[in-house]
C-alpha cells in the first residue's frame, strides 16, 4: 500500500488512495471468504479503511500504528484465506517468502529472490 507516499510523494493523498485500494480489496475478497469458517478479515479491512479515512493527514499519520494494528492482521488474514482456498498453490520466487504472514515474521525475506536460478545459489555453511 502507499501509506509511505513513495509512489506519489507530491499529492500527499496516500491515505485516501490506500483507503480506496483496501475498499476494492475488501469487495473482491468477500467472494472468496467461506461463510462457514470464522474470519475477521472483512472486519479488519473495514476497521483499516475507517482508520485511514479518519486519519487522512499525510504528515501526522501514524504509520507504525497502522501497520501493527491493521496491516499485520490483514496480511495474516489474506495468508490464511489463501491456504483455505482449494486447488494447487502456485510457488514462485519473490522478496517476501510465501510461507510468512507478515513482514515481521522471522525469515520473512528471501535472500535468493534476485538470484538467476537455483544453480547459482550459494549453499549455507553449517557450523558444528
Amino acid at each position: 500500500m502507499g501509506i509511505t507516499g513513495f509512489d506519489n510523494s507530491l499529492s500527499l493523498n496516500s491515505m485516501e488512495e490506500s483507503s480506496a485500494c483496501l475498499t476494492s480489496l475488501r469487495d473482491i475478497l468477500f467472494f472468496y471468504i467461506n461463510k462457514k469458517k470464522k474470519t475477521t478479515l472483512l472486519q479488519d479491512l473495514n476497521a483499516s479503511i475507517a482508520y485511514l479515512n479518519h486519519n487522512a493527514d499525510f504528515d501526522s499519520f501514524d504509520r507504525a500504528a497502522f501497520i501493527t494494528r491493521f496491516g499485520n492482521e490483514i496480511s495474516t488474514g489474506i495468508a490464511e484465506l489463501e491456504q483455505d482456498l482449494p486447488g494447487r498453490k502456485i510457488k514462485y520466487n519473490r522478496m517476501l517468502r510465501q510461507e510468512v504472514r507478515t513482514l515481521f515474521d522471522s525469515s520473512a525475506f528471501n535472500v535468493d529472490a534476485f538470484s538467476p536460478g537455483p544453480e547459482f545459489q550459494i549453499p549455507l555453511l553449517k557450523c558444528s
